[in-house]
């Protein structure tokens, strides 16, 4: 199961066309066992093949992640917040949970211009270099944060980009004493970002609320203004998930 899933994971935008090779490089299996797993994937209508060397995803793999997000009851519960955080900011407003050592974006709400549409629901960044991705991680003991960037190599993705593993756990104990962590520039440059933590019923970060924007008259005012209405917009979700458990709550 856990190398078929990656299997699958090993397609993405830059590669949408995959060959046996590739997708074994990828997930770090043996040919052979990438080639068993295509072909056990193609007969269950996730994966298709032109010309019997390149594989690509087909549209029935979009069943695995519509269940998940179905589950959450993210329709009824959180995209009405996205929304209405959208419509009184006028920027992007993003639902992520932890995903490994990444930020998986599961909602957003966003108005279709080119770099803010850049990030969509299934996107995955690395959780280091994102205010999403920190909030996340502040949920984490130290000994654990230390124990996971001795996993991942800290890569720099703009010339802002922390990779310091001191500072970045400087940045996280800020995050846990003020409530909301802030970034700019770090993962795509010229995007700022805040974002909030969303806990269970016993306290657990269980996702972020995040607000980017690209304008720098908005960005000086993401942790003055824009903070404590997603607070508030937090708020609101806990309060829901708590009336409406979903698997997230638990």
């Amino acid at each position: 199961m856990d190398r078929g899933l990656r299997v699958i994971r090993a397609f993405g935008e830059r590669r949408a066309f995959l060959t046996v090779s590739e997708v074994a490089e990828r997930t770090d299996i043996s040919r052979a066992a990438a080639r068993r797993f295509l072909k056990t994937l193609e007969a269950l209508d996730y994966v298709g093949t032109a010309d019997g060397q390149r594989y690509f995803l087909k549209p029935s793999v979009l069943t695995l992640g519509f269940a998940y997000l179905s589950s959450l009851g993210l329709n009824e519960v959180v995209q009405p917040v996205l929304t209405s955080m959208l419509d009184r900011t006028g920027e992007p407003c993003s639902f992520a949970v932890l995903n490994e050592t990444d930020v998986l974006y599961v909602a957003r709400a966003y108005n279709h211009q080119p770099l803010r549409a850049a990030i969509r629901v299934g996107d995955r960044l690395p959780a280091f270099s994102t205010a999403l991705g920190r909030v996340l991680l502040s949920g984490k003991s130290d000994d654990e944060l230390r124990a996971i960037m001795t996993t991942i190599q800290l890569k720099r993705h703009t010339p802002d980009t922390i990779i310091d593993p001191l500072l970045i756990m400087n940045e996280i104990a800020k995050i846990r004493r003020q409530g909301h962590a802030f970034s700019a520039s770090e993962q795509i440059f010229g995007l700022t970002a805040i974002a909030v933590p969303i806990r269970n019923a016993a306290g657990e970060i269980i996702a972020g609320l995040g607000v980017s924007t690209q304008f720098p008259e908005m960005a000086a005012k993401l942790e003055t203004a824009i903070v404590p209405q997603l607070k508030d917009a937090a708020a609101t979700i806990e309060l829901a998930m708590r009336t409406n458990p979903s698997p997230l709550s638990i």
